[in-house]
């Protein structure tokens, strides 16, 4: 016994390096192995399973290999206090060394590198690591529960047999780093879409990971508190890697890039020189009894974050918004040049707004794009002029202003991370890669308007959103992919990190004094959001993921106005407005005043139908059916969400509804 506070204890075994952590709560124990070489399992996953941690790096040659500090190689030297332990670990054979510490909490522990003890003293470099990556792993079927992981809103793995499933999860904290991470994943649809029909998979918002146990009831839920803009949650089902379920965090100081020889399409894969200044620290709640579940852990989460300052309160309505993303123009391919179309002009969108109300919908967010001269895709990039075809800035403000009175909200819609070749220069102002090649999402369709675009350098960007926010501060901004998009840049005069990207993006939103609307947002910038868009409804729906689960909906009830996709994009069905009531979202729609067939030929042809007219019956009655349930529940957090029967879900607010 090593470590001991009123709700837990730690036993260390010297031998293998391994912890055993006792909820005195109800005696529960968390472990790692069951023994030091578990049947069916290599040396070199067994050190790593039982270890407290695990570093991958690469030697001379850039091939990767695994040591633990279980290995018989290492030299540890460990120093034990009344509440945490400091470990100094140093590997002789390939010279890279550091420190670490755990400290014992209230609700758990939390584990991290101390900050510059990473050395290198050879020719090895270190790639990774790993705390506790086996803490709290099952052996197939062991006992009854799931891995939780933040894929989507949330989802589940439950315990199953080792020939259950053939892969596992393992994915970057806020998406990829469009910098660096497609260089080496040639067919990732993020990096070229090897079927235009295909949709990207959903990423992760939030840097949390857990397992849970339910019979009898104990979880952890782990929390990444630092380095999780270099970090991968793992989840590795039984007969994937080894006969255990586990998940964990993985941290990455450096990965392998192609570094372009300068022959067309040739290259070399190699690796920065020196890591990423990075602290890795993962916090880990245990819960025990009936809050040991994903609610439970949402819910402590959610608390957390409240205690950090992380989240807000939500506005509080009598009756929930509806949100309406306005079209306002955009271009239009003809025989021999394009023109900009105008779909609806300010004017029109007041006629939404009398017509919604005439039907008792007064609580409205708006937000309005192709408002530019240009329209959505043809206008400059930072532009800041209105398309007087569309509307003044004084026919906005009318507008803005009409809805203040109504009680709603309007944003004007911008988007400075993304362009396409009509609107930057892409050798001036796109991403530069590691690769030394410009950052870019193509579409394997040549018959659409634009089928590239590229990513604007994040120095650039903050600088267009400063732009936009002291030139329109009379007006709300709605600000597309900020919230969603993270990445580094190696442009040698202004190269970035990740990190330095978010704080570029932070520090903008945070200097607002207008509202901010962001969709899919990671949650770095939560405490900044006021209303979320688009926020995910469903998993990736891999085989592995046996459930999707509202976890970051209990997270974030109560705290921001958040909405499901657009209902007329495939999200208006019987099974679709059951989910926006059980998720607590409110009800979206892309509109335009022009009939449908004016889409064609334009970058919004994807959307098939778009008119407002068509649309309004299902609005309102979409809107109304949510309105019954939701509004009752206004402002109120999702304190648990519970399946009852097969596709029949519980879910219980604050309030007691």
């Amino acid at each position: 016994l090593k470590l001991r506070n009123n709700r837990l204890q730690i036993w260390f075994r010297e031998k293998t390096h391994a912890i055993r952590v006792e909820d005195l709560k109800n005696g529960h124990i968390w472990g790692t192995l069951e023994s030091d070489k578990p049947e069916g399992m290599n040396a070199k996953w067994s050190a790593m399973g039982n270890s407290v941690c695990t570093i991958d790096y690469f030697n001379e040659a850039l091939s990767e290999s695994r040591i633990s500090i279980s290995d018989r190689s290492a030299e540890t030297e460990y120093s034990w206090n009344n509440d945490s332990v400091n470990c100094k670990v140093w590997f002789p054979n390939i010279e890279i060394g550091f420190s670490f510490t755990l400290t014992l909490l209230e609700d758990g522990f939390k584990i991290e590198l101390d900050k510059g003890s990473l050395t290198e003293a050879g020719d090895c470099k270190i790639k990774s690591l790993y705390f506790l990556p086996f803490l709290g792993s099952v052996r197939e079927n062991a006992t009854d529960g799931y891995l939780l992981i933040p894929d989507g809103p949330g989802a589940l793995i439950r315990f199953g047999n080792k020939g259950d499933y053939v892969s596992g999860y393992d994915d970057k904290v806020y998406g990829l780093d469009m910098g660096i991470d497609t260089l080496s994943k040639a067919s990732d649809l993020e990096a070229s879409r090897t079927n235009d029909y295909l949709i990207d998979s959903e990423q992760i918002t939030m840097p949390i990971f857990g397992i849970a146990y339910l019979s009898p009831k104990n979880s952890f839920l782990g929390i990444i508190e630092d380095g999780f803009n270099s970090a991968n949650i793992i989840a590795s089902p039984a007969g994937f890697t080894t006969d255990y379920f586990w998940t964990t965090a993985r941290f990455d100081f450096r990965q392998l890039y192609a570094e372009s020889t300068g022959t067309a399409g040739k290259g070399i894969f190699t690796t920065k020189e020196k890591p990423k200044k990075i602290t890795p620290a993962v916090r880990y709640v245990l819960f025990a009894g009936d809050n040991a579940d994903y609610s439970g852990m949402a819910t402590a989460y959610r608390g957390i974050l409240k205690e950090n300052g992380e989240l807000n309160t939500e506005r509080k309505d009598s009756d929930i918004p509806l949100r309406l993303d306005v079209v306002g123009s955009e271009m239009k391919k003809n025989l021999f040049f394009k023109s900009t179309e105008v779909f609806t002009t300010a004017k029109q969108a007041e006629g939404f707004l009398t017509r919604l109300e005439n039907s008792g919908i007064k609580n409205i967010t708006l937000a309005f794009e192709g408002w530019q001269r240009g329209g959505i895709n043809g206008s400059k990039y930072g532009a800041l002029t209105f398309n007087k075809n569309v509307g003044s800035r004084k026919d906005f403000q009318a507008l803005n202003e009409l809805l203040k009175q109504k009680g709603g909200r309007f944003y004007l819609q911008i988007n400075p991370i993304t362009a396409n070749k009509d609107q930057i220069n892409e050798n001036e102002m796109g991403t530069v890669t590691a690769s030394n090649s410009v950052a870019k999402f193509v579409r394997q369709n040549d018959n659409i308007m634009y089928n590239e675009s590229f990513l604007v350098k994040p120095s650039k960007a903050v600088k267009t959103v400063e732009k936009y926010r002291k030139n329109y501060s009379d007006f709300s901004l709605s600000i597309e992919q900020l919230g969603s998009r993270l990445y580094s840049d190696f442009t040698r005069s202004s190269a970035m990190t990740r990190d330095e990207s978010a704080k570029g993006f932070s520090g903008q939103i945070k200097d607002m004094e207008q509202s901010v609307a962001l969709s899919r947002v990671n949650s770095y910038l939560w405490k900044y959001t006021d209303e979320y868009f688009d926020i995910p409804t469903s998993c990736s729906q891999y085989l592995f993921e046996t459930d999707t689960v509202p976890f970051l909906q209990i997270v974030l009830k109560g705290s921001m106005d958040y909405y499901a996709p657009y209902a007329n994009q495939g999200f208006y069905t019987t099974e679709s407005i059951l989910k926006m009531a059980e998720y607590g979202c409110y009800p979206s729609f892309m509109v335009t005043a022009s009939d449908n067939h004016l889409l064609t030929d334009t970058p919004l042809e994807d959307y098939f139908s778009l008119n407002f007219e068509n649309w309004y019956p299902q609005i309102e009655k979409i809107y109304n059916r949510l309105n019954e349930v939701l509004s009752m529940v206004e402002g109120q957090y999702i304190v648990e969400h519970k399946a009852i029967g097969v596709g029949v879900y519980r879910v219980t607010y604050s309030g007691g509804t």
